[in-house]
């Protein structure tokens, strides 16, 4: 049997006799290549077409489509037969016609963009035609009550679905549907089945198993939402995830942010939906087909080698190497381009621009004594000559950055918790004060990030002071998921005024298009939750005529270079050195 697969540069016909090349190759009416009985040839729409003709769709890989999409758009696609629920933009309504059948895809859409309709469409498609009857999404925690409390009763049919979140609380984990009285184990609906689980718990063996029996017993697609939280190929979870996707019967990944600025994060996402994408590449051999690396002088770890006289097994003294940069990124875009979509909000929607406002301040006497002091110790250790790791650099630049937010932490503490205890350096702080200052122009609702349950605390109080008790709602993770869910529903429903949250725990998954301003207290050295959190209201539902985004900025400190990298799309993170960090204190003086 004959079966095409195209690239963006090339395609390839298989399966033919010799006379059957010879035939074809002249009749596609492009360039081609002989090679066997293998015809290579390059895309265009008339040699698609005759293909198209001879074949038939079905001899095309399911993924290759997308390769040449671009050739059919300006063509009337025959129209779908399908009731919407809620009415698809153009861009939805595209894509789904596209991916409806296909076992495995991605969607790389910009956040905002509507990927979980995009996909419930898909499973009330693929349920009609006896293809599924459940889907199982894993994601973050809270977001995965998200998709059963909004997501499935605004965009799937009344009735159509039975459905069930996962509830660490609860003693059954709280899979089941119908009344307490009268309740159903979710794997045994007579419906179609949406199971909603978090990354915390689909590697422990409770969550693990469960999933095991639900995709063992249904005919089910396995959805990974944001699943560029899966990036790490030693983690649990992407291990779990991995074994799990081998029982669906089709997957689909979704992010708006596939990486944080390293090709890397590809590989451990797209060999979910398939190790045939990555040609069946390991993680290290991916990573020395696209990365660059060098040997970190004088740092070795201890690995097994086996002896070539002995053959035996000998512990070895092997070179740590770092990445240093990447290469061969136009061959991998190629390689994974026919199996997703990438679509930005600038090429689908008529959103409103995000504008950036910085407004600086000066450290009180009390900070700058502590950031002076502690700043000298760590130029005094760089400058001697000590080796910095990335850790020990981002932790210094965390307990700098604490300082310029107003408070200090126990030296036995660590500084990258989130619920790290802390002491003010003023009895009024600076910091908090600029931001009331700011909060004074906001018309309407205002969301403020900031990274710090110490800062969250401060910041809430001060507005509850100024505007009221009932103005204010938090999200963090010092909050139950019961109230979290409700201050996000209050916030966009009700009448507080503000929304005080942490992008850990409230910069993915939500809505908060309700407002037009968002304030940044302070930032992180992860560039994916900033731009994560920044498009928790720039998004489908937004209807104000600009989004305009503050920065606060302690003159004199770290804050700016740091805000600078971010905005230069720098996931601190991933590139941090003691050379940089060294470069950033020079420059902060």
């Amino acid at each position: 049997m004959s079966e095409i697969v195209v690239e963006n540069e090339w395609g390839v016909v298989e399966g033919l006799s010799f006379d059957q090349v010879k035939a074809l190759a002249p009749r596609l009416n492009t360039e081609t290549q002989v090679a066997g009985l293998r015809l290579k040839f390059k895309p265009t729409r008339a040699a698609l077409d005759v293909l198209v003709a001879e074949f038939g769709r079905d001899a095309f890989h399911p993924g290759c489509r997308f390769a040449w999409a671009y050739l059919y758009k300006k063509v009337e696609r025959a129209p779908v037969d399908f009731e919407w629920v809620t009415q698809p933009y153009n861009h939805q309504r595209e894509w789904f016609s596209l991916i409806k059948d296909l076992p495995y895809f991605a969607l790389e859409w910009e956040m905002g963009l509507g990927k979980s309709k995009t996909v419930l469409d898909v499973c009330q498609w693929a349920h009609a035609n006896g293809e599924l009857d459940a889907v199982l999404v894993v994601t973050l925690k809270d977001v995965h009550r998200k998709w059963i409390d909004k997501e499935v009763p605004t965009h799937l049919p009344k009735g159509f679905a039975d459905s069930a979140w996962w509830n660490t609380n609860a003693v059954d984990a709280g899979m089941w549907f119908g009344t307490s009285r009268d309740r159903t184990p979710l794997i045994k609906s007579k419906k179609f089945a949406v199971a909603t689980m978090n990354f915390n718990v689909i590697h422990r063996k409770k969550g693990e198993e469960w999933a095991k029996r639900f995709l063992s017993q249904r005919k089910c697609l396995l959805v990974v939402d944001e699943s560029h939280w899966m990036k790490s190929p030693d983690s649990e979870t992407t291990k779990a995830l991995h074994r799990l996707g081998k029982l669906a019967e089709r997957r689909m990944i979704m992010t708006g942010t596939l990486t944080g600025g390293s090709p890397l994060d590809a590989w451990a996402q797209y060999y979910f939906l398939d190790p045939k994408i990555v040609n069946g590449m390991k993680f290290w051999q991916f990573k020395s087909e696209y990365a660059v690396e060098k040997e970190v002088p004088g740092v070795t770890y201890e690995g097994w080698e086996t002896d070539p006289i002995t053959k035996k097994s000998v512990k070895v003294q092997k070179p740590v190497k770092t990445v240093v940069s990447f290469k061969n990124e136009d061959k991998l875009k190629n390689m994974l381009d026919p199996y997703r979509s990438r679509l930005l909000k600038a090429d689908c929607l008529d959103l409103p621009p995000k504008l950036y406002r910085m407004r600086s301040f000066e450290m009180s006497d009390a900070m700058r004594k502590a950031y002076t002091g502690m700043q000298s110790d760590y130029l005094s250790d760089l400058s001697g000559g000590r080796t910095m790791t990335a850790t020990m650099a981002i932790t210094k630049m965390l307990r700098l950055q604490q300082i310029a937010c107003g408070f200090v932490t126990p030296d036995g503490a660590d500084p990258t918790d989130e619920a790290v205890t802390g002491e003010g350096l003023d009895a009024k702080n600076p910091r908090v004060e600029a931001l009331m200052q700011e909060l004074q122009k906001v018309n309407g609702k205002g969301i403020i990030w900031s990274y710090w349950r110490y800062s969250l605390r401060e910041i809430a109080a001060a507005l509850r002071e100024a505007y009221g008790a009932a103005s204010v709602v938090e999200y963090h993770g010092g909050i139950s998921a019961e109230n979290k869910f409700r201050a996000q529903k209050e916030f966009q429903e009700g009448t507080p005024r503000w929304f005080v949250g942490n992008p850990q725990s409230a910069g993915t998954g939500i809505d908060l298009y309700e407002s037009q301003d968002m304030l940044y207290f302070n930032n992180s050295h992860n560039l994916i939750l900033r731009l994560q959190s920044e498009d928790r209201f720039h998004r489908i539902g937004q209807k104000g005529t600009s989004c305009t985004i503050t920065d606060l900025e302690c003159l004199g400190t770290i804050d700016r270079p740091q805000l600078r990298a971010l905005k230069n799309k720098q996931d601190i993170a991933a590139t941090i050195s003691g050379d940089i960090l060294k470069q950033w204190l020079t420059e902060a003086v």
